[in-house]
């Protein structure tokens, strides 16, 4: 999402949020710092369209596989830009009150990543964890909403 969408403008189009569960990712371990990062920005920040935030989160994710530490993939971004999350993030009480927050929306769905554009599953997106890591399909379905709404200047992802 960061390479193929974010840095090519997709974040115009988009309010991001991310939920993550309350168990463990298939084949992960449960990942306290990620939960309390994701659901901290979540409340506090929208920084549209570069979500630096999500791109901290997302490089922490997959850190279980590159061996990468949170403050490696933190300092890919600007601090500022991230200041009010890491705030958040050591009021431990606030955080963990938008952990268990967090983990009630995302309980409730049954997948996992559950995909939502506009506040709605349908038009169904597949899992980008299941289906190679691809998010074309859901940039797609952005691109086409935002021409549907009439947005007549979309972002280079949309014409990819």
């Amino acid at each position: 999402m960061v390479n193929k969408g974010l840095d090519k403008g997709i974040g115009s189009l988009i309010d991001l949020k991310m939920y993550l569960q309350s168990k463990a990712h298939p084949g992960y371990p449960y990942d306290g710092p990620l939960h309390s990062w994701v659901a901290c920005a979540n409340n506090v920040t929208s920084e549209a369209p570069q979500y630096y935030w999500y791109v901290v989160a997302s490089c922490a994710n997959a850190a279980h596989d590159t061996k990468k530490t949170f403050e490696e993939c933190a300092g890919k971004v600007p601090a500022a830009a991230v200041q009010p999350v890491r705030d958040c993030v050591t009021d431990t009480a606030r955080a963990n009150a938008l952990v268990t927050e967090m983990h009630k929306i995302a309980d409730s769905y049954g997948d996992y990543p559950t995909v939502l554009i506009d506040g709605s599953t349908s038009p169904a997106i597949p899992e980008p964890d299941t289906h190679g890591d691809k998010v074309g399909p859901l940039i797609k379905q952005i691109c086409k909403l935002a021409r549907g709404k009439g947005v007549s200047s979309l972002p280079p992802a949309c014409s990819a």
